[in-house]
């Protein structure tokens, strides 16, 4: 893939999301984050965190297939898991923030983790993009959440894909033998960008409606 293809936005799509940043819908949570993940050896994935009954929920999106190994950007499969974890959103939006306004000095990566991300609320929309290194304000802030998704989380093939990408910020989490997956069907989407778009966001509704069992 030609490097100007590879944007936050074309990612997210690949990953079934409508784009990057995505504007406020009726329905969604006031204050969510958004970090999208792009290891350099790993497929990439993207972790959305909000607020919903009181809980701190996680919705983790991991690719099959390493999307910057395509020729063009394409829709592709996926595993998405729904997590509860402790940390407070208040707590993680003021991490973020700070990550934000305070950046680390750029160094320049081979072989890291581009990382995009994005926290909107009723009143702010703060963004950033960064290699984030072990022992740097955000490559410890990405080890934190990721430490805790991985305690959360209770499927393996999860667990494998959150310490898979935790090597790249310094964690060293265990990864097990998987069940072998089901086959799964791949669709090709025709039709213009609004077309696109609006048949990705319905198969991600149908998709969270799966997925929004309720959580003890």
């Amino acid at each position: 893939m030609q490097l100007e293809q590879y944007t936050p936005d074309a990612v997210c799509r690949a990953l079934g999301l409508q784009g990057f940043n995505e504007p406020w819908q009726r329905g969604k949570p006031l204050r969510a984050l958004r970090l999208l993940l792009q290891p350099s050896f790993s497929p990439e994935c993207c972790i959305d965190i909000f607020e919903e009954a009181d809980q701190t929920i996680v919705e983790l999106r991991v690719a099959h297939t390493h999307i910057w190994h395509l020729v063009a950007p394409r829709l592709v499969a996926v595993d998405r898991y729904r997590l509860v974890i402790a940390e407070r959103m208040e707590d993680i939006a003021a991490s973020f923030r700070q990550v934000a306004v305070n950046p680390a000095h750029r160094v320049v990566m081979l072989d890291g983790m581009p990382v995009h991300g994005v926290f909107r609320s009723p009143d702010e929309t703060i963004s950033t993009s960064d290699g984030p290194g072990k022992g740097t304000p955000f490559g410890d802030l990405i080890s934190h959440l990721l430490n805790q998704m991985f305690a959360a989380c209770d499927v393996a093939s999860g667990r494998n894909a959150i310490a898979e990408v935790g090597k790249y910020v310094g964690l060293k989490l265990p990864q097990e033998a998987e069940p072998e997956r089901p086959v799964k069907t791949t669709i090709t989407m025709l039709g213009d960008v609004v077309e696109q778009e609006a048949l990705l966001g319905a198969l991600d509704a149908v998709s969270r409606r799966r997925l929004n069992q309720p959580i003890d």
